[in-house]
């Protein structure tokens, strides 16, 4: 064993980073990460990539730990790998084209509860929010809300206590990329764990895309499947599901966006099949909430 294997025995929180062909943006990452080494051992899992991303934390990073899985199958199977491997009681997710700011350390580990998922701040590099504290609705997205109201993290800034996600089973990775933080919220929430936004854990986000319609086809598809299964009642989840996604279809339509439009309507159709084809009365254990009572916090 090392001095900095000793260190990190102790250490509370595992830093984890998925990433797939984002090398300079990884390298940039851990070097805002070093504000907090060896107090927080960081873990990156390469997603199957082919940018030389091993061959740049061995020669750069040699103290990171790299995962390398033999093929992409998206950032929830790389966060459970992250899970698997972490020594700590809490792991702390990231993505790889963030920076962490220098007082992220102190906020997290101040707030640190065995049945809490905490969910940080997100800024874009101007210093406007993106992401803050917000709920979930009864039909899947969120909206902002005072921060005793938060009840849904981005796993671009959330810490999470091992022994939780080993008990809810993980990030869902059939859902592969988008929702599938929200849904692992809903999942700890039915659970009978909490979240809590703790705003002084701040992350710079660097890097934004813009919408696609195969983008948010896949935000639809993931939304209706995971609320669909998410909900004791399906079928009334399920025609609730539609109607918000005719109704984005249609905004879609009347500002001329008709990819768009036909993205929502797809979107839903195979996220709505998806998930009326396996049993999901009894998803997530034996609470018996509705999917409108499992995201109401007080």
């Amino acid at each position: 064993m090392t001095a900095a294997d000793g260190i990190h025995s102790s250490a509370a929180i595992t830093l984890a980073i998925p990433t797939y062909n984002r090398r300079e943006e990884l390298a940039r990452c851990l070097e805002s990460c070093a504000w907090f080494a060896p107090e927080c051992p960081a873990i990156v899992v390469d997603d199957g990539g082919s940018d030389g991303t091993d061959q740049m934390l061995a020669e750069r990073f040699p103290h990171v730990r790299c995962i390398r899985l033999p093929e992409n199958r998206g950032p929830a199977r790389a966060r459970n790998v992250a899970i698997d491997a972490a020594t700590t009681p809490y792991v702390a997710f990231f993505d790889s084209d963030v920076t962490l700011t220098p007082g992220w350390s102190s906020a997290a580990h101040a707030s640190l509860s065995p049945g809490v998922i905490l969910a940080g701040r997100v800024e874009k590099p101007d210093g406007a929010l993106e992401w803050g504290p917000r709920k979930i609705m009864p039909w899947g997205g969120s909206v902002p809300c005072p921060p005793e109201r938060a009840n849904v993290a981005s796993s671009n800034n959330m810490v999470v206590p091992v022994a939780l996600a080993q008990k809810i089973g993980g990030f869902a990775e059939e859902l592969g990329i988008y929702f599938e933080d929200s849904f692992f919220c809903i999942q700890a929430l039915r659970a009978g764990f909490d979240v809590r936004y703790v705003g002084g854990a701040v992350v710079t986000h660097h890097h934004y895309s813009q919408l696609s319609p195969e983008r948010k086809r896949k935000q639809v598809r993931n939304r209706c499947y995971a609320m669909i299964k998410s909900s004791r009642r399906p079928l009334g989840m399920a025609l609730l599901q539609a109607a918000v996604a005719a109704a984005e279809a249609l905004g879609a339509a009347a500002r001329g966006e008709f990819g768009m439009a036909r993205a929502c309507i797809q979107g839903f159709l195979t996220g709505g099949k998806r998930a009326l084809s396996v049993d999901c009365c009894n998803f997530g254990g034996p609470s018996e909430m509705s999917g409108f009572k499992l995201l109401r916090k007080s």
